[in-house]
């Protein structure tokens, strides 16, 4: 895997593969499980939807799923969104703005783990 590619989208493969307790096989199968995953398809319905309880859930995992693979954008950005989801003020800016950030780095990571596999 390209760990140049991964870093620069904001995976750090090295901590990654450290909180794998040094298996670079089930490090790089857990980041292509994100990439094959569809969360990001279900928290788009569920913001088309309104529907920001389960969005405040799905965002919620993804946020652990992305800490614990050293996704530190997707963190960052899931970690935000959260936070507003959390306080249930669904009328904020902020909600709109957090959730096109979250978009935008999560469609990052997968095409970073996309090229990284390719080479």
């Amino acid at each position: 895997m390209n760990k140049a590619v991964l870093k620069e989208n904001g995976i750090d493969y090295e901590q990654g593969v450290a909180r794998c307790v040094g298996n670079t096989a089930l490090y790089e199968t857990l980041l292509l499980s994100v990439s094959e995953s569809d969360s990001l398809q279900r928290a788009k319905a569920e913001y088309a939807d309104k529907n920001y309880e389960k969005l405040f859930e799905t965002i919620h995992e993804i946020k652990g799923v992305s800490g614990n693979l050293s996704m530190n954008s997707l963190f960052a950005s899931s970690s935000e969104l959260t936070e507003v989801l959390r306080a249930k003020d669904y009328s904020s800016p902020d909600l709109t703005r957090l959730f096109a950030k979250f978009v935008s780095s999560f469609e990052s990571s997968l095409d970073a783990i996309k090229k990284a596999k390719e080479g």
